[in-house]
């Protein structure tokens, strides 16, 4: 009895020794993008597609937790040296509850010598109802995985 006891004891310690830092309780984000998990307005696998012409569209899936529908208003950038990068951007609207991906429209656009595959971008975007959201963006390599982004405002790609 006391065998079995001490043997129970040593398998259910096995099951807490790890704690609640144990690799299954870490988050996994296996994309390049980056991702911002809290606030009002959440960003999903945020990257910048580069151009080849000293531009890159953002592609990020914007998230609304709110109950209020979120305008984005605009859209401010820097390179990760700190240099301001140029910003075109089209409003976007995100109903409550409702996702919005900025790449097959090129909602938002850099222009800057900062942009080549590699490189960071830091990029605000200002909602007129949840304020500012910031997102560290790696700059990806255009390649057949991003065809669905468009290269210029509208759509083109």
């Amino acid at each position: 009895m006391a065998a079995t006891l001490a043997a129970t004891a040593l398998a259910l310690a096995g099951c807490t020794a790890t704690g609640v830092g144990a690799q299954t309780n870490q988050q996994y984000q296996p994309g390049v993008g980056a991702n911002l998990r809290t606030g009002q307005v959440q960003l999903y696998n945020a990257l910048a597609v580069d151009n080849g012409d000293g531009t890159a569209t953002l592609s990020t899936v914007v998230l609304n937790t709110t109950e209020e529908t979120q305008k984005l208003d605009s859209v401010t950038a820097t390179g990760a040296d700190g240099t301001e990068v140029g910003v075109e951007s089209a409003p976007a609207i995100i109903g409550p509850g409702d996702t919005f991906n900025t790449g097959p429209a090129a909602t938002v656009v850099f222009t800057g010598d900062s942009l080549e595959a590699g490189d960071f971008v830091n990029v605000t975007l200002t909602f007129d109802n949840a304020g500012e959201v910031f997102i560290e963006a790696p700059v990806v390599a255009r390649t057949t995985m991003y065809a669905d982004v468009a290269r210029t405002p509208g759509g083109s790609s």
